[in-house]
């Protein structure tokens, strides 16, 4: 009876022993991209490389949040993984506890990030603006991978006043991974000379050193079409009566129109690394220095133009220096 025993076990070996090479996981594991893999919470032994890659691959689905936690099942894990190697020996508890790997964004690192972007996109001279009651989202958690900031604004920002923002936090290399979104604000006031009436302007008046002045004033509230140089307005002529004080705007002076409504207009598009030149319809006459509303024939997009020549210009940055 022994020896027949003995046979039978030397032609049917049992499942233990012919298990070959061991995959280990804890109850405990800690992942850093958006999806769980074998491979970041197990451990190999005994597998030839082909075999492991072939495990490693595994896939438990999304990983959780940044700083928290998913349950997986020992058994379910169990079953993925004799499914793609049944001669493997699998230790694994009921459960497995898998963290996702995170660092925080402190609210000093979301404010350098979104004073970058936005004196970026200022026209104004760095020492003209004062940024003040910053708003800031409080320390939180994101993927360990994610290291790129991204800054979007409302559309038609003038960054002038209240400044909001949302701040996405993602990891470029995992396009599929939630992103981190929280919001912020700032104030920002922007001071500088602009060229004021120094008395009440009559039409037709030209305009001498004693008919104007520079003035330092905060630009929101202003309308669009402001001068900031006494160059610009000196020995001009008053198109519209202006009072005591008052801002000098570009449509307040007689100036020779290079851009007429529903001219055909090249404009010009700057950006660093970049330039792009495209046809425009004018929506409104310019002035040398005007901005002016147009539009693109083919989109019918509407944006800012400021006129730089003869039926010429380039896309404006809000802010001041527009037409009226």
């Amino acid at each position: 009876m022994y020896r027949l025993l003995l046979a039978l076990l030397l032609l049917f070996p049992s499942e233990a022993s012919s298990a070959d090479g061991v995959v280990r996981i804890g109850p405990n594991s800690a992942v850093e991209r958006a999806t769980i893999t074998l491979e970041e919470i197990a451990s190999f032994e005994g597998l030839s490389d082909e075999r492991r890659t072939a495990l490693a691959r595994l896939s438990f689905g999304p990983a959780a949040s940044p700083a928290r936690a998913r349950v997986l099942s020992g058994t379910s894990i169990r079953e993925q993984i004799l499914r793609v190697d049944p001669n493997v020996t699998v230790e694994v508890p009921p459960q497995v506890r898998v963290h996702t790997a995170y660092r925080e964004v402190r609210a000093q690192e979301v404010r350098e990030t979104l004073e970058k972007a936005i004196r970026l996109r200022m026209p104004w001279a760095p020492e003209t603006v004062r940024l003040s009651r910053w708003n800031l989202p409080k320390t939180f958690p994101v993927s360990a991978h994610a290291h790129r900031t991204v800054i979007r604004f409302r559309p038609g920002e003038d960054f002038l006043g209240r400044v909001s923002a949302t701040v996405s936090v993602i990891d470029p290399t995992a396009e599929s991974a939630p992103k981190v979104e929280r919001t912020a604000w700032v104030e920002v006031d922007v001071r500088q000379p602009i060229v004021v009436a120094a008395r009440t302007l009559r039409r037709g008046q030209v305009l001498d050193a004693e008919s104007v002045r520079l003035e330092e004033r905060g630009l929101r509230g202003l309308p669009r079409g402001i001068l900031t140089s006494l160059e610009e307005v000196l020995g001009k002529r008053v198109e519209r009566a202006t009072g005591d004080g008052a801002p000098l705007l570009r449509s307040s002076l007689q100036l020779e129109r290079l851009v007429r409504r529903s001219d055909r207009i090249r404009v010009e598009a700057q950006t660093p690394g970049l330039e792009l030149k495209m046809d425009a319809r004018a929506l409104e006459n310019g002035v040398l220095g005007q901005v002016i509303r147009a539009e693109n024939p083919t989109t019918r997009r509407r944006f800012l133009v400021e006129v730089t020549g003869e039926r010429r210009g380039r896309v404006a940055l809000p802010g001041v220096g527009g037409g009226p």
